[in-house]
């Protein structure tokens, strides 16, 4: 049975996963949010910034990476793309909680 928490809950959590804590995503994979009148905005505006946040995230280490390492050959430009598809990882696991009411999905 799924677990509910409140906004201040999911608030808390999503903040931990702002600050790169990906292990707080397995605690949210069987936690639900009951949306009401109240925090349908606030919340949807929180897992906005939070995907906003960790994906300007993952866009600035993949360019800092390119950068830095100017790859010269396709096994060096392969490498970065695994390493850059690796890294979205969380960001895929976050659009895909199934505890963000299906009102809210926004991708």
């Amino acid at each position: 049975m799924p677990k509910y928490l409140n906004y201040s809950e999911w608030s808390a959590k999503l903040d931990l996963f702002i600050e790169g804590n990906d292990n707080v995503l397995i605690e949210l994979t069987d936690e639900h949010f009951e949306i009401d009148s109240g925090t349908a905005a606030i919340f949807y505006k929180k897992l906005e910034s939070v995907y906003d946040f960790r994906k300007k995230q993952w866009l600035d280490k993949f360019n800092k990476t390119m950068i830095e390492t100017k790859p010269k050959t396709d096994g060096e430009l392969e490498f970065i793309f695994r390493n850059a598809r690796s890294n979205l990882n969380p960001i895929i696991s976050f659009i895909n909680l199934k505890g963000i009411p299906k009102d809210l999905k926004m991708f």
